[in-house]
């Protein structure tokens, strides 16, 4: 039993030993933090329907209409489940469907695992959409301590596409 504490405060001491010196000057506590709107939109399926229906569709594109979407705004579906996989898969079809031709991000949610224990129940879902207005840096208390807070402000100022702090553009492998 001596041992084993004796190995693992040795173990211990030569990992801090691995920590970089960074001559006393304090860690540098800042982070980038965009600065972002949200609107959210409320649906509903019918009972056990796997298709939105007309009215649903209509309210929808009314309100995705208002917004006047961008290449950088983000639209995330929260799609309720049925109960039953294949009506769920419908489901997140027919909002990928929908939502396939507006300019923006889209991410589709459903949960693994349906909390309705009544398969073909009614389902209300949310329709989030988040657009980034910039990007600024929380450096906390301004002082000499806090020397990286000029890199953070200046790498804030070179991000070119706000939105992608919030959900990057997808690359060729993840968009596959």
């Amino acid at each position: 039993m001596m041992g084993r504490v004796a190995t693992l405060l040795l173990l211990g001491l030569s990992l801090s030993a691995c920590a970089p010196d960074v001559g006393g000057i304090p860690e540098v506590q800042s982070t980038l933090k965009p600065n972002y709107s949200e609107a959210q939109f409320e649906f509903a399926f019918a009972r056990g329907a796997g298709h939105l229906s007309v009215a649903e569709r209509t309210r929808m594109i009314r309100f995705l209409g208002s917004l006047d979407l961008t290449r950088s705004d983000e639209i995330i579906a929260t799609v309720p489940a049925s109960g039953l996989p294949r009506t769920d898969a419908e489901r997140a079809r027919d909002l990928r469907g929908l939502l396939a031709l507006r300019r923006a991000k889209v991410q589709i949610l459903m949960p693994a695992a349906s909390f309705d224990t009544h398969p073909g129940g009614a389902g209300r879902g949310i329709l989030r959409v988040l657009r980034a207005d910039g990007v600024t840096a929380d450096c906390g208390q301004p002082s000499y301590h806090n020397l990286g807070c000029a890199t953070a402000s200046n790498l804030a100022a070179m991000i070119a596409d706000p939105g992608d702090v919030l959900a990057p553009a997808q690359t060729g492998t993840a968009a596959h």
